[in-house]
């Protein structure tokens, strides 16, 4: 290889690094001043990089509690802390919830219906019940009939002959006189 060409990539390999120096000297720039903001500062940027609580008490070194605060915190300066306490408080229905929100957004239904649809759902589940109420009671009625026809199929009838017509003359008779 010509000194040519081995003098060509090492100028490369040059301006390469020193660029990669130039962008390394900015993340350290922009870490100190990072570590020159307050603990709450800094957790809200970790937070803003979509950093989970956990990983925000171990990058920062701080107990629960201040990571709660912080956390709660940076829910309410963005207008999510609602939604955080509704998520704390019915975590286990979601699956309900967004089944419920799937099918609002899949026919269309105008928000305002809702009340509407749930009285709806309410009288159904209460025709539903009564249904099966009355299947029961038909149910408990068929056994007693078959209870009560029973007995009558196992009884043994008489059989009796057909009954004739009787003559309108009697027949001759002699008289003993």
């Amino acid at each position: 290889m010509a000194f040519r060409d081995i003098s060509k990539i090492i100028r490369a390999y040059d301006k390469k690094s020193v660029f990669e120096n130039t962008i390394e000297n900015n993340e350290i720039n922009k870490n100190q001043h990072i570590k020159k903001l307050s603990t709450g500062n800094r957790a809200f940027k970790l937070f803003q990089k979509n950093k989970n609580p956990i990983e925000v008490a171990i990058k920062l070194d701080i107990n629960y509690q201040e990571v709660d605060k912080y956390w709660s915190q940076f829910l309410k300066l963005g207008k999510k802390y609602e939604a955080y306490e509704f998520y704390e408080i019915f975590q286990y229905n979601m699956p309900q919830f967004l089944s419920i929100g799937n099918f609002i957004t899949r026919n269309n239904i105008h928000t305002a219906n809702i009340a509407n649809i749930l009285e709806y759902a309410n009288s159904v589940s209460d025709l539903q019940s009564h249904h099966n109420k009355l299947q029961n009671e038909i149910a408990d009625l068929e056994r007693k009939k078959e209870l009560y026809i029973a007995p009558q199929n196992n009884m043994y009838y008489e059989v009796v002959p057909p009954i004739r017509p009787m003559p309108s003359k009697p027949p001759n008779q002699t008289h003993a006189k």
